[in-house]
């Protein structure tokens, strides 16, 4: 399941794109390989397969990169930079 488009994103390059959609990729590659676990299996944090924790990991910096945010960023300042992104993007739109 892909759940992104209720996220304000920031003006993306092809090589933005390509990257993002390579590391996407990425995880549903790692979670087929895994078929016989339920999502939810594979989503325990202590029994997460390395390969789908790897790719994850990659996939969230370049999502933090895309963002402007600093490597290992906190939730909080993930939220943070979506609310003021948000902010932006509807600055003088009507309500």
């Amino acid at each position: 399941m892909l759940c992104y488009n209720a996220f304000p994103v920031p003006a993306l390059s092809a090589g933005d794109r390509f990257r993002l959609t390579e590391h996407a990729m990425a995880v549903l590659e790692a979670r087929e390989h895994h078929a016989d676990r339920s999502l939810g299996d594979m989503y325990l944090p202590d029994e997460m397969p390395p390969n789908l924790r790897y790719a994850h990991a990659a996939l969230d910096a370049t999502v933090d990169g895309l963002y402007s945010l600093a490597p290992n960023p906190t939730d909080e300042q993930r939220l943070e930079r979506l609310f003021a992104l948000y902010e932006s993007m509807n600055a003088g739109s009507p309500a």
